[in-house]
């Protein structure tokens, strides 16, 4: 890519990004920098594939890998190099006990490990014919990591080419779809800024004699007055959530279908890490006790995807 479509690029993101700053500003965030946020380009897997086998066969993904994120490094992005961390990986899981194999777990670690903002699941199809010219389909889904929530999805496709190579015909389909692409993640990110960013709760207790939703609890630090377990679920969830939905209950089952985090930890400009909001509610739930007794909750948690699961055994 030459200098003047460089100094394009980074033209128009700064200007896409500008309603997502005034966001962060009626947010108190006046200082929030967009280029602060990582992104790490991963390509797609059809069923059966890895990314090992991906990655070392497919001559399309390392290249459309390595110019979607050279693109957003020239406009002031973290990327994050997705070869280097898959390697990792895998060294990583020669040291294991049990090590990584399914796709799915592999997926996941990646991302754990990356540490990144955001991940951008690529899918390239090379159409190539010797009569008709060859061409390229592009599609690319921009996950926020920490919900696992798209925010932006775009396909392209570039016209057939006789003597063009991939990497060419990469550039242009990737050249053609960028600029839209870049506008869904600032829509979706600000809608976060204003809105949080959504969470799944179930919670559940072991059904028993003893205890259930409707049970009578203390608790001697936020709220004073002895209420059922499902207030004082209900108040500590409103009270560090920005909004809060039950989709139903039961006297062992609570299912909350949405709940909206914030972005930002209180007065500070940093990202709130929703693995933290789940342990801080770990941590209130333990704190609770029946009346009477010096018996507090025990509580087995565990997350899937943006869903957050806690058991409560008597």
């Amino acid at each position: 890519m030459n200098f003047g479509m460089n100094t394009f690029l980074k033209g128009w993101l700064f200007l896409l990004f500008l309603p997502f700053i005034a966001a962060s500003q009626v947010d108190d965030r006046s200082t929030f920098d967009l280029s602060k946020l990582s992104i790490m380009p991963i390509p797609y897997l059809a069923k059966g594939e890895t990314y090992q086998a991906v990655y070392a066969q497919e001559q399309k993904y390392r290249i459309a890998l390595n110019q979607i994120g050279g693109s957003f490094a020239k406009a002031g992005f973290r990327v994050i190099d997705f070869g280097e961390k898959l390697k990792k990986i895998h060294k990583d899981s020669l040291f294991l006990l049990n090590p990584v194999d399914a796709v799915s777990d592999v997926k996941a670690q990646l991302i754990k490990n990356a540490d990144c903002d955001i991940h951008i699941e690529v899918e390239v199809t090379y159409d190539q014919s010797a009569l008709d010219g060859d061409k390229v389909q592009l599609r690319m889904k921009a996950y926020y990591t920490a919900t696992s929530m798209i925010i932006s999805d775009v396909f392209e496709q570039t016209n057939r080419f006789y003597q063009v190579d991939i990497a060419s015909l990469v550039q242009r389909a990737m050249t053609d779809c960028l600029e839209g692409f870049v506008q869904d993640m600032q829509l979706g990110l600000e809608e976060m800024v204003l809105k949080g960013q959504p969470i799944q709760i179930n919670l559940q207790v072991v059904p028993n004699e003893e205890i259930s939703f409707q049970s009578m609890m203390m608790d001697n630090a936020l709220f004073k007055d002895d209420l059922p377990l499902r207030n004082f679920i209900l108040l500590w969830l409103e009270r560090y959530s920005k909004y809060v939905h039950c989709q139903g209950e039961t006297d062992y089952l609570m299912v909350f279908d949405e709940v909206r985090l914030p972005i930002f930890e209180d007065d500070s400009n940093l990202y709130f890490e929703p693995s933290m909001f789940q342990v801080q509610f770990e941590k209130y739930l333990r704190s609770l006790r029946r009346p009477g007794s010096t018996a507090k909750l025990k509580v087995a948690k565990h997350k899937m995807g943006n869903t957050f699961y806690y058991t409560i055994v008597p």
